[in-house]
């Protein structure tokens, strides 16, 4: 009983320890390839231009399961303050990443009773936290624009979402958002999605610094800043900069990723290469400058993959290995044990040598001029002779394995036996 109840637990102990590895594997798997991507941003446009935007807009990866929670706490990591309560999550603060000027608009000021300029946090490293300058003050977040009463932990992340943490004074209704008795914005609410979507494109690309090099880019990247931290722009100024910022960028990434796709085979001369493999790397260069055209945004740009000249094969490599196969095919089918030492390790040496000169070649020419030795020195061994003068069937019993022949030699004797007894 004792034995039994010992593998039974050392099988339960190996059946956990398999299953936490796989399930440690597969979470490692899920966690490789991100479900989608979710733009995120925040600011505290509410206290004037002087605070805006605080970070992003950026494009941040989720994977499968995750929320919005999760999505918050992967772009601002150590920036932010926040904790799942009975009610959901609850975002307390945001670190300040430079000092802030507060200067917020009459129309906001004067409907916040107990609004206090200097009533809260401004200088960098700093939590810009809730009751900073009004009792009511806090972060809030939205959703393609519009407020969800939902904590950030109970939404889940969505390819393509917008998702903006806004720092209000009167719990949206200063952002423009009614508030929960119905009443009207203090402002007009506006649409700033497409333009912090455009921002985030510019902001997440690995070639930021490059595409800013591009002066059209930069002139719109800046305006287009500028209006997200204004929280009285109107709609068409925005919508106006997201266009132009969109064009611009889109513009600048096609021309930095087609001047890469075209220096591939910049200083390579087709000559030199097999005709196949040129081809072969032509037309990769066509595809990718196709999808570099028809792609719409500058992320869609940067995912084409330029084609790289290492699938080119030079003639000399291919003169190489053919003449490489030839002397590697010069003892195909032959056996060492049919040959005298001495012929089989002399054929050996002179392949060995001749491969080295093929290696060694530094031009087509120089390949065509190694010669392939032939089996034709090689000499029987005196076993190979003799067998070789044997009827057919005879040598081919000989060459039986020895357990077979010894059942030809049973049957033959038992035959002769028969025959003469």
């Amino acid at each position: 009983m004792k034995t039994k109840r010992f593998f039974s637990i050392l099988l339960a102990l190996c059946l956990a320890a398999g299953m936490a590895f796989t399930a440690g594997v597969s979470a490692n798997a899920l966690a490789v390839v991100p479900a989608g991507y979710v733009t995120i941003s925040v600011d505290a446009n509410v206290l004037g231009t002087g605070a805006g935007v605080l970070y992003g807009p950026a494009l941040v990866p989720f994977y499968a399961g995750e929320s919005l929670m999760n999505i918050t706490d992967r772009f601002l990591a150590d920036n932010c303050d926040g904790s799942v309560t009975a009610y959901g999550f609850f975002l307390n603060g945001v670190k300040l990443p430079r000092n802030i000027t507060v200067a917020v608009p009459s129309v906001i000021s004067d409907a916040v009773p107990d609004f206090t300029a200097a009533g809260g946090h401004t200088q960098a490293g700093e939590f810009l936290a809730s009751g900073d300058f009004a009792g009511w003050a806090g972060w809030m977040y939205t959703l393609g624009n519009e407020t969800l009463y939902d904590g950030a932990d109970a939404v889940a992340a969505a390819d393509g979402a917008v998702l903006r943490w806004q720092y209000s004074l009167a719990v949206g209704n200063d952002l423009g958002f009614e508030d929960w008795m119905g009443s009207p914005g203090l402002i007009p609410l506006t649409d700033r999605d497409a333009l912090a979507v455009a921002a985030a494109q510019v902001n997440s690309a690995p070639n930021k610094a490059q595409l800013l090099a591009d002066a059209p880019t930069l002139a719109a990247y800046n305006t287009a800043m500028g209006i997200l931290s204004d929280l009285l722009a109107a709609q068409t100024d925005i919508d106006t900069a997201a266009a132009a910022l969109n064009a611009a960028a889109l513009a600048a990434a096609r021309t930095l990723r087609l001047a890469a796709i075209t220096a591939v085979a910049t200083g390579l001369v087709e000559a030199d290469y097999t005709a196949a493999s040129w081809a072969a790397l032509q037309t990769a260069i066509t595809a990718a400058k196709t999808a570099v055209n028809s792609a719409g945004t500058v992320t869609a740009v940067n995912a084409v993959a330029v084609p790289s000249a290492s699938q080119l094969v030079t003639k000399l490599t291919e003169a190489k290995n053919a003449k490489l196969a030839a002397l590697s095919a010069v003892t195909n089918g032959l056996s060492e044990a049919d040959y005298t030492a001495e012929s089989w390790d002399a054929l050996q040496a002179e392949i060995t040598a001749a491969k080295k000169a093929v290696n060694d070649a530094a031009t087509v020419a120089a390949v065509n001029l190694v010669t392939v030795p032939t089996a034709a020195g090689l000499e029987l061994t005196c076993l190979a002779k003799w067998q070789a003068k044997l009827p057919d069937w005879l040598s081919g019993v000989i060459k039986l394995p020895n357990w077979v022949q010894w059942i030809v030699m049973i049957v033959g004797f038992g035959w002769i036996w028969w025959l003469f007894r």
